[in-house]
């Protein structure tokens, strides 16, 4: 199918040299004269390249005036080829600020063959911005299909409305930060603003904060610029390699005052820069409540003004209900595929027997368990987690048990819980059989029926 030209050229003769020398190259071709045709031509003829005369004398619009109005009003996909043999300074530069394609100047110089190599070369830039298109749409579904390897799973009243709340901020284009206890699951809640932002597929950085704080401290004392200009120039590099993008700073509580002062300008628009609107988003995570971060003077108190109406935190998987179930599913399905193990799991018959229990601890914890149970088995199924779960609780319940008497300030007090749980765990192991907890523990029976009725345990 031959490529769409448009001329518009008010000289007839040179406009039919013009349409003959286009069609013996194999383009279709019109020619207009004036304005006053040229924009209905336009709409039906739909072509790819346009030629535009800017000095137009006998026209009601001249050439950058028909051509403000194809990239403004018309927002056309077609390249613009400007011709003239009069065009001033000024007019050069409007043209250049429209984006036209090239500028040919009428002069001693102009050839035909000249503008038919012009023509040729914006058809082939056009083919090549849709290649690359095609190419970004590609590229974006790679990266989702990346990031949506941890999903943010969850189908708890708190974590919907946190996933609710990222999505409005991420839809507005509004920088956060983002709170929750370690492991409790930011880098997947800064993933899943990035899938639902309308910057998704432009560049992305997550930047360690104690490594960036190092680093600026390192040039400080290699360097004879002030620290004030060490950290400007870095964070003009962080922001000009992310235009448009999207940065994750990772536990802000490791940025130096100085940073977080001068990405206080960045936030508010007082920092003086050429364009605004290619700053990047600024996502902020951190393990600590900002009212701990100032508390521990790690926060910067404009750094905290900035930010104020743009505090989100993220649910512990403790406050979640059920969430662990869906998430020990994925998990345990997710790493029996990677391993090769095969992997059998009745999520209501589980959710049934697990009900009773809380995961005691964060989603990184839950991971890991997942990760062990696949590598520790041939096979996976309800059973074994319900073995391997139990396992991990009884553990964590002794661990936190410790940890309370540690705490405690009467040592008699700590010493009679500590026997007495011990003494509960010892008869629940081996099934109240009192001669074996007898010959176990090493104490006559006598003595161990003493133990239970001053600790007043009960078989249930």
């Amino acid at each position: 199918m031959a490529h769409k030209v448009l001329i518009i050229e008010d000289n007839k003769y040179l406009a039919a040299q013009y349409n003959l020398v286009l069609e013996r190259h194999g383009y279709e071709s019109k020619i207009v004269f004036d304005s006053d045709e040229f924009f209905e031509e336009y709409k039906t003829f739909k072509p790819e390249v346009v030629v535009i005369n800017l000095l137009l004398t006998f026209s009601t619009l001249n050439g950058i005036q028909i051509t403000r109005a194809l990239v403004y009003d018309y927002q056309t996909q077609a390249k613009i080829i400007a011709i003239s043999s009069e065009a001033t300074p000024l007019e050069l530069k409007e043209i250049r600020k429209l984006g036209v394609f090239t500028f040919i100047e009428k002069g001693e110089s102009f050839n035909l063959n000249y503008l038919i190599v012009n023509i040729e070369n914006a058809i082939k830039y056009s083919q090549n911005e849709v290649e690359n298109k095609s190419l970004l749409h590609h590229n974006k579904n790679l990266k989702k299909q990346i990031m949506s390897k941890s999903p943010f799973l969850g189908m708890s009243l708190k974590i919907k409305k946190f996933k609710q709340d990222i999505i409005n901020a991420s839809l507005k284009e509004q920088s956060l930060v983002i709170y929750g206890a370690p492991g409790s699951g930011k880098n997947i809640a800064v993933n899943y603003y990035c899938n639902n932002s309308v910057r998704f597929g432009m560049p992305f950085t997550r930047i360690n904060c104690k490594q960036l704080s190092n680093e600026i401290d390192y040039q400080l004392r290699h360097s004879h610029l002030s620290k004030s200009d060490i950290i400007d120039r870095k964070l003009v590099e962080i922001m000009e390699e992310n235009a448009s993008g999207t940065v994750h700073f990772e536990e802000i509580a490791n940025l130096g005052n100085g940073i977080q002062l001068l990405l206080t300008k960045y936030l508010d628009g007082s920092y003086d820069s050429e364009d605004s609107s290619e700053l990047p988003i600024m996502l902020f995570t951190t393990s600590y409540t900002t009212a701990k971060l100032k508390t521990k003077k790690m926060l910067n108190s404009k750094f905290k003004d900035a930010m104020k109406n743009s505090i989100v935190r993220i649910p512990s998987l403790k406050s979640r209900g059920d969430d662990y179930l869906i998430l020990l599913k994925f998990f345990l399905t997710t790493y029996s595929e990677q391993y090769y193990v095969d992997c059998e799991l009745d999520l209501e018959k589980l959710k049934e027997v697990l009900h009773v229990y809380n995961w005691p601890g964060n989603v990184v914890e839950l991971k890991n368990f997942c990760k062990n149970v696949v590598l520790s088995q041939k096979s996976v199924d309800n059973k074994v987690v319900i073995t391997l779960f139990k396992k991990i609780l009884d553990r964590k319940d002794c661990n936190d048990c410790v940890l309370d008497l540690y705490e405690m300030d009467d040592i008699k007090e700590a010493v009679f819980l500590f026997e007495k749980k011990f003494l509960a765990r010892k008869l629940i192991k081996y099934k109240w059989k009192m001669s074996e907890v007898s010959r176990v523990l090493g104490v006559e029976r006598s003595t161990l029926y003493k133990k239970i009725k001053q600790f007043n345990i009960e078989r249930d």
